[in-house]
């Protein structure tokens, strides 16, 4: 069915699915509560006994974790049950805890979570009731720390940095770290040993997920016309917090523990009343958006014109970008893995789409020009507005360039560059990213990026002046389009993407 509008003059059609909303709907009868939903299959994940690097001072390596798979079970099977998907979170605690205290004396230590709480999970995927992927997003911490970044100012961060993970910053005057928070158990002052102790720290964040979460920009989810949902959650395989030593440790040894897990949902119950007026379509429709990313790697010492392979598939990718971090963990490196990425020193930068198309048209000259491509990565993000300036990232962090053998001099490069230097400390990140915007139309809601998925012939192409020391990580970060689809009488949840 088809329900057309008219307005001065233009009939539009839509389907009728993706009028019906519960708030058109709300008689007296209608009850809004919250449902907490724990895991079904664990309650705790945790790692112990694993020593810290040895032998070396600076940035220590890192450690891996326990890849675990944690399973919630949403409920459904109750008519005019919908969820609010703007309140939905998820909460957790992390134990941070010195299992065997340091030898060494007159130590100084650092200690910090990498990019804020979600960086504990690698990997979410959302099932129907038949077991079939609705959607599955890789890199989980790293997509919602890119979107964190160009999604919140200075002001949002601190505001949720206690619910969120991220670093207080306050009135300091070196803002936008964009660092998680200091970890106090594994920090230590000069003349001092790590000593055993711990740390707690609960973390309340909203969930992002295309279908009951943050991602579902209908607002709305009919979890009460389907049997249930099954949500996958992936534990991170290396533990997100990046240590620093003065001196070379003799011994120590940390442990990490995730529990007090639950999803909270904000379901709205509405009455026969409140049904009668939302009407009975058959079809529900959800726009969502949700992410994908690929990888690939650049060999140390490579120069020149290069392509890289980025990977991208959907029927409307709204943007792509692209994250550097060096494989190497140092100051000089990337101090805190995946989270660190820095500026590559390139002639020349752009996109290749199915063989044909570049974006930009021009490449940008980053040796140069590097103030573009960060207003590029703004303009990629839907939230950003000129004239509001979203975004926590600064200069000093945007222009980190990587390790290189000779440095660039001031005759050659942009000033912003010079002045931010190639290293780095594991209180803060760098944070520079490579972002194009492919929607038609800058305030558009749904279905208007571009068609990648006629060919996987997509590239990052590349003019490297200066050839990284290191190799180097790519990460393609892709957003695209969603729709869910809801069969009110079966209860059956598909996507189109």
């Amino acid at each position: 069915m088809t329900v057309y509008i008219t307005m001065a003059g233009i009939v539009l059609g839509l389907p009728s699915g993706l009028l019906a909303s519960p708030e058109t709907a709300s008689s007296e009868g209608v009850q809004g509560v919250w449902i907490k939903v724990q895991p079904n299959n664990v309650s705790s994940v945790a790692i112990s006994g694993t020593n810290l690097q040895t032998g070396t001072t600076g940035v220590l390596s890192q450690i891996p974790f326990t890849s675990q798979q944690i399973n919630f079970t949403l409920p459904g099977g109750r008519r005019g049950m919908w969820i609010d998907t703007s309140r939905s979170f998820l909460s957790f605690r992390v134990r941070y805890q010195v299992t065997t205290a340091g030898a060494s004396t007159s130590t100084t230590t650092t200690a910090f979570l990498n990019a804020g709480a979600m960086s504990w999970f690698d990997r979410e995927t959302t099932y129907n009731a038949e077991g079939v992927v609705l959607d599955d997003m890789t890199n989980l911490g790293q997509i919602i720390h890119h979107d964190s970044l160009f999604n919140y100012d200075i002001a949002m961060r601190d505001s949720v940095a206690l619910n969120q993970g991220f670093k207080f910053e306050g009135s300091s005057t070196g803002l936008n770290d964009v660092q998680g928070h200091s970890i106090p158990a594994f920090t230590v002052s000069s003349a001092n040993s790590i000593a055993t102790g711990s740390n707690y720290f609960s973390y309340a964040v909203p969930l992002f997920n295309p279908v009951v979460g943050m991602l579902n920009k209908s607002g709305f989810f009919p979890l009460g016309h389907v049997p249930k949902l099954d949500l996958q959650l992936t534990t991170a395989a290396i533990a997100p917090v990046s240590i620093s030593s003065s001196v070379a440790l003799t011994a120590g040894a940390v442990a990490y523990t995730i529990d007090n897990m639950s999803i909270s949902l904000f379901a709205v119950y509405l009455d026969a009343p409140s049904l009668q007026l939302l009407g009975s379509p058959r079809e529900h429709y959800v726009h969502a958006k949700t992410y994908r990313v690929a990888v690939n790697q650049i060999p140390a010492n490579t120069t020149g014109q290069q392509s890289y392979l980025i990977g991208a598939r959907g029927r409307s990718v709204r943007s792509i970008a692209t994250r550097v971090s060096d494989s190497v963990i140092s100051t000089a490196g990337s101090a805190s893995g995946i989270y660190d990425s820095k500026l590559p020193l390139v002639s020349s930068i752009n996109y290749l789409f199915n063989g044909r198309d570049r974006m930009p048209p021009n490449p940008i000259n980053l040796s140069i020009n590097p103030s573009e491509a960060f207003l590029r990565t703004l303009y990629s993000h839907e939230e950003y507005k000129a004239d509001e300036g979203r975004s926590s990232v600064t200069p000093s962090a945007f222009c980190r360039y990587w390790a290189t053998g000779t440095a660039p001099s001031a005759g050659t490069q942009d000033q912003q560059i010079i002045d931010a230097g190639s290293s780095s400390a594991t209180g803060n990140l760098a944070s520079f990213c490579f972002a194009e915007d492919l929607r038609k139309f800058s305030n558009s809601k749904i279905m208007d990026g571009q068609n990648l998925s006629q060919s996987a012939a997509h590239f990052l192409e590349l003019n490297i002046s200066n050839p990284p020391s290191n190799a180097q990580n790519l990460s393609f970060i892709t957003c695209l389009d969603a729709v869910v689809s809801v069969d009110m009488e079966s209860g059956m949840v598909s996507v189109m993407m």
